[in-house]
């Protein structure tokens, strides 16, 4: 009788296992690191026999100095924070790699050196004379439609802070309140 294609595979499944295991075995009495230090040689010789020995070695310098690069980085970073948060960099925790405060500080000043440079021409004036406009909206819509009791402790709040309010508050502020107000 034969054996169906299903028995032969069975067969052959449960002579492999017994196959691996005892090389497995042989290997772990004999010599543990056999199977890894042949493969560590075939691959040396692989990547040598094939011409890309030369630019592996390359492509792991450039992964060495990239790696070097972002420790500098990280450093750079670290005395950044440092400087804007005003801590020592001795307080600035080794594993700090996000610029975000450091971005932040730089918005921040580069938004006054915008207003400054802004100021120093006509346009630039204008620009943000309707920025400071668009700013008090909320409140110049407010004092158009408030009673004059509000109007009046506006204009001596403005006063009180020596601030000049924006050209359509001083507009707002001058609309006289609906007749129901008294």
């Amino acid at each position: 009788m034969s054996l169906t294609v299903k028995e032969k595979e069975h067969w052959k499944e449960r002579i492999a296992r017994r196959i691996d295991h005892a090389v497995e075995e042989l290997q772990s009495n004999e010599d543990p690191g056999f199977y890894e230090r042949i493969h560590k040689e075939a691959d040396e010789e692989a990547w040598t026999t094939l011409g890309l020995k030369a630019l592996r070695d390359e492509q792991r310098d450039n992964a060495k100095a990239q790696s070097e690069l972002r420790k500098r980085e990280q450093q750079i970073y670290r005395e950044m924070y440092a400087r804007v948060s005003g801590v020592p960099i001795d307080d600035v925790g080794q594993q700090y790699s996000t610029p975000i405060e450091v971005q932040r500080a730089i918005k921040r000043r580069r938004d006054v050196h915008v207003r400054e440079f802004l100021s120093t021409t006509e346009l630039g004036q204008r620009i943000l004379q309707l920025q400071q406009e668009k700013e008090e909206l909320l409140d110049t819509v407010w004092l158009a439609t408030s009673p004059s009791q509000i109007k009046e402790l506006w204009s001596r709040f403005s006063d009180l802070l020596n601030w000049q309010p924006p050209q359509l508050q001083k507009d707002a502020l001058s609309i006289q309140p609906p007749a129901t107000d008294s």
